[in-house]
Formats: structure tokens, sequence, C-alpha cells
């Protein structure tokens, strides 16, 4: 998905590279709702030390959104070059998002059971 957008921008296709971002928007969205909705409640419920991580993860979500709203405006007014700028900072932020979730992962398989 990631590089059928690139390739759309680099082409200076911004109609198709929209299409390509719906894909990808459609999968972190529902890759986030899983996030929200069942792990950080359950996380939070058995491992409540845990709750500023969660925290930082929810803001880093609002974030996400808001740089994929940002790349569908760049694609809806043709700014390729801006629409490239922010898929790189989105893939950076998402980028770092999942390294401080396989953190979380690593700490809660070293937390004794309670």
């Amino acid at each position: 998905m990631i590089d059928a957008l690139l390739t759309m921008i680099d082409r200076g296709s911004a109609a198709a590279a929209s299409s390509a971002l719906e894909d990808l928007a459609g999968s972190m969205q529902a890759h986030l709702d899983v996030e929200e909705e069942v792990y950080f409640p359950l996380i939070e419920r058995l491992a409540p030390e845990h709750s500023a991580t969660l925290r930082e993860a929810r803001l880093t979500h609002l974030e996400l959104r808001e740089r994929i709203e940002a790349l569908r405006q760049h694609l809806a007014l043709g700014e390729l070059e801006d629409a490239r700028s922010a898929l790189t900072k989105l893939l950076h932020e998402l980028r770092a998002h999942e390294q401080m979730e396989a953190r979380l992962i690593a700490d809660l398989a070293r937390t004794e059971p309670r």
C-alpha cells in the first residue's frame, strides 16, 4: 500500500495517490481502532503501571490521524511535493509508534503475572 502511494505521488497522479491513501488509511484506522478498543483497555486493567505509555500512544494515534488528513488535503489540492513530505512525516511517526509498542510488549512479557 505504501509503495503504491509513493509510486502514484512520484508519477504525479494525485487521484491515484488519493485512492492508494484511502486503502492505507482504512488499514491504519482498523489497526488503531483495535488497539484503542481492545488492547489498551486490557493493558490498563492488567498492568496499570503502563498508563503513561498508553496515554502517549493515544496521543500518537491522534497525530497519525492528523497526518493522514494533512496528506489527504495535499493530494486533494494536487500538492504532490507537500504530499510526499506529509507521507514521510506520517511514516516516521508510525515507525516511532510501532517501536514504542514493541517496547511496551517486551515490558509486559517481563512482568510477573498477578
